[in-house]
């Protein structure tokens, strides 16, 4: 009797042992998570600010300053995502759920990616988890990584249901379509993203069936058109009714903003000492990764997926072009490089030759990983002490006041990770800043509010305008309206300056210091300053 040859798979190839390493690795960077209560993403805490402003009491004095309107426009998933824990977690604690979610996504869609592609599970694409703290992640940009990863996972779907005659089976296409739909009211970027990935996808799919033809290209456009048609026709209808406001025009980036952009997968976080920001590159992950690559590639032992190679181009040479401003959404080039990364390394097959080639790389990568986390934590818990200080001291400023934050540092950039601190005076305090994340027509201020506020208004002011508007100047170079600052010693009560030590005190005549921080000081507007009379 002959036995019957079966395929024999590795335990490593198996879908428990990539479910437990996905596990492991997504602990292990979000255990920086469990030990500070303030983390250093910058804009999020602009954005939880806002959904605590949505869910105040009705007594709260930010019902006065601000009012929240629910619009369907494509930047809803953090609203979507809070509103489902906001019952039971502080606002803090909702945006710590919130990165541990986005860190778990980014973790498992690479390998879900590479399942859907070869048809086996792997932890190679795991490699990709060293650039999940990028500098999307350190700029805190919650909204688009979140919702991207849910893209990704979506084109996994879409690949794995890839039959022959799928583009005939319009029930797929109605899934799909509302998936997608659902991916642009996440973020309109991830919207586009889900795009580029599935258009390049089909592309390759269709040379790889013969020569493209015209007919046969529009053909497939056809049936793939009902997949975005509402994003798009809602898209068009926004820019129609609701266009973007002046000033978050396009901007293209600078030499250094471009090369800024190539390591922006590995600028896991800010470190900041005495004032001065750094970025944290992770030099570990980079050689990783490269070797890796590279090691694999020259042994001839790595193959691409036949019709990923299409996808890298199309994502590589946007990640390249886009330009620093896009539809109003800042730091647009950050966007793309890490999730290149993430789509490379599910793309690839690599064969290991020996054993102690596979343990060795897995040392090499536990020891990145350890040294990317270690890094981030301590990042973290420096930035956690310098938030407590600032909540800590602002304490002195009376609830439902209005604050005005000054950065005395310009031009040289300075205090970038404390750009949005002062959003939890709005949440400590119930302040109001004219600082707030504006202009997308869901969350607005109100009354005499929207004077005092801007959709540009987004970081500290410089310190500098301070005099122009004592001076009768009260609009910015090349602005047509004045500024919301142009009066601010009659329409701000306090004043926060961020400033390195040595500075001397800032208008003496005009405001009182009443406490004062390592990085700021706090000043309460004098009697005397309501009397000030511009110069004619």
């Amino acid at each position: 009797m002959t036995a019957r040859k079966t395929k024999t798979v590795s335990f490593y190839q198996t879908g428990w042992f990539a479910a437990a390493a996905c596990i492991g690795v997504a602990l292990a960077l979000i255990s920086p998570l469990f030990t500070v209560q303030y983390t250093q993403n910058i804009d999020l805490i602009n954005h939880m600010a806002r959904q605590f402003v949505r869910h105040a009491a009705a007594d709260s004095p930010l019902r006065h300053f601000y009012e929240f309107k629910w619009l369907l426009v494509p930047y809803l998933s953090i609203d979507a995502f809070v509103e489902i824990f906001i019952g039971c977690f502080s606002v803090y604690d909702c945006a710590k759920i919130l990165l541990g979610a986005i860190v778990i996504l980014w973790t498992a869609a690479p390998v879900v990616l590479y399942r859907a592609l070869w048809g086996r599970w792997s932890v190679w694409p795991l490699l990709g988890s060293l650039v999940i703290y990028n500098a999307s992640f350190a700029w805190g940009f919650a909204a688009y990584m979140l919702t991207a990863g849910f893209a990704v996972l979506v084109f996994a779907a879409w690949v794995a249901t890839d039959k022959k005659d799928a583009g005939k089976n319009w029930k797929r296409t109605g899934l799909f379509g509302l998936l997608c739909f659902l991916i642009y009211c996440g973020h309109l970027f991830a919207f586009g993203l889900f795009g580029l990935m599935l258009g390049a996808y089909e592309l390759s799919k269709l040379a790889a069936a013969g020569p493209v033809t015209a007919p046969k290209f529009f053909r497939r456009a056809l049936e793939l058109a009902p997949l975005g048609l509402a994003g798009g026709v809602h898209f068009i209808y926004q820019l129609a009714f609701y266009p973007p406001l002046p000033g978050t025009e396009t901007f293209a980036l600078t030499t250094g903003d471009r090369l800024v952009t190539l390591f922006s997968p590995f600028i896991y976080g800010l470190d900041t000492v005495n004032g001065a920001t750094r970025h944290l590159v992770g030099w570990w992950s980079l050689l990783l990764l490269g070797g890796a690559i590279a090691f694999f590639a020259l042994r001839r032992r790595m193959v691409f997926h036949k019709h990923m190679p299409y996808v890298l181009i199309f994502t590589g040479v946007a990640a390249a072009i886009m330009p620093s401003q896009l539809f109003g959404i800042s730091y647009t080039h950050y966007r793309l490089p890490f999730i290149v990364i993430a789509l490379l390394f599910a793309s690839m097959q690599v064969e290991v030759p020996k054993k102690h080639t596979g343990y060795a790389l897995a040392a090499l990568f536990v020891l990145a990983l350890w040294g990317n986390v270690s890094h981030l934590a301590q990042s973290w818990k420096n930035h956690d002490a310098e938030v407590r200080e600032f909540i800590e001291k602002t304490a002195v400023i009376a609830r439902g006041k209005k604050v005005l934050l000054v950065n005395r540092e310009f031009p040289k950039v300075a205090f970038v990770e404390h750009f949005h601190t002062g959003s939890t005076l709005v949440i400590e305090r119930e302040d109001f800043i004219p600082n707030l994340f504006i202009g997308t027509y869901v969350f607005n201020p109100v009354g005499d509010y929207a004077r005092l506020s801007s959709y540009n208004a987004a970081h500290p002011l410089d310190a500098a305008f301070l005099q122009q508007a004592l001076d009768g100047q009260g609009a910015m170079p090349g602005e047509k309206d004045t500024g919301y600052w142009k009066s601010w010693w009659k329409d701000f009560d306090y004043v926060i300056a961020y400033h390195t030590a040595g500075k001397p005190a800032l208008y003496p005549q005009l405001l009182e210091q009443v406490a004062s921080g390592t990085y700021f000081t706090v000043y309460k507007m004098k009697p005397a300053a309501k009397k000030y009379r511009v110069p004619k």
